[in-house]
């Protein structure tokens, strides 16, 4: 799929947080992702922190169960749907990134028996409580942005 995203960064010091996305680019879409098997796959998201122009807590991939809602911290907004070309866009350094984290992912599954993923992945509302409540300071606070922001103010 292609279209738009805007995740919740925060600060690791709690102090600042925002909505971001991935700027537009010279690609037909500013972001990527797949819907599969009835998730919606994102490895873009973990990713966001990077560019977050201050020291952002890392947040999870995301394999989001679509018998859910998307929760107000992660917007997506599908524009269209993009064929298997294999190359999602047109910056190399952000191929390069995902080229160098699946072959990690892959790497851990087929040599390591106790393999670990990069980062957390949310699925479902429960999953983002389960985080939260093992302190993991990206999950508790969306759980709070979710709880006090009004869903009109978001984008899309």
């Amino acid at each position: 799929m292609g279209g738009d995203f805007v995740g919740f960064v925060v600060a690791r010091d709690g102090k600042r947080a925002k909505m971001q996305g991935f700027a537009n680019s010279e690609d037909a879409y500013a972001h990527y992702w797949i819907e599969a098997s009835g998730r919606l796959i994102d490895l873009g998201a973990y990713f966001l922190p990077d560019d977050s122009g201050f020291n952002a807590a890392s947040m999870p991939a995301v394999a989001w169960d679509l018998t859910y809602p998307l929760p107000r911290f992660l917007r997506y907004r599908a524009l269209g749907r993009s064929g298997n070309a294999g190359v999602l866009s047109s910056d190399p350094a952000i191929n390069e990134r995902c080229v160098k984290f699946a072959e990690r992912c892959l790497n851990n599954a087929l040599h390591e028996k106790n393999s670990k993923f990069p980062t957390w992945i949310v699925t479902n509302p429960s999953s983002v409580e389960i985080a939260a409540n093992r302190k993991t300071l990206w999950a508790h606070a969306a759980m709070r942005f979710a709880r006090r922001d009004d869903p009109r103010d978001l984008p899309f």
